[in-house]
């Protein structure tokens, strides 16, 4: 776990610490997007073997941990302020 913070800068207390955390292999692909109302990230596994992986977004609400098999897709959406800072291994 990261730096404590008030919530009102993030919504868990802490920053993360992802030079902590295990980064999800390179043979999966993040496509962040964002419009008016909602950001979000696409993130495809183009991996051989099966992972559990989480999205973590910089001041806004990481995903849960996926169970990603090879050639799943899954969308991570937040509404709230906020940028996609990478995946990590969960």
């Amino acid at each position: 776990m990261g730096q404590e913070v008030p919530t009102s800068v993030d919504p868990d207390g802490f920053l993360p610490n992802l030079a902590a955390a295990d980064p999800a292999p390179t043979c999966f692909v993040t496509d962040p997007d964002e419009n008016f109302y909602s950001k979000w990230v696409d993130v495809i596994s183009n991996c051989i073997g099966n992972y559990r992986v989480k999205a973590i977004v910089a001041f806004g609400p990481d995903s849960s941990c996926h169970y990603t098999l090879s050639g799943d897709q899954w969308r991570h959406t937040w509404y709230t302020p906020g940028s996609f800072d990478g995946l990590v291994r969960c």
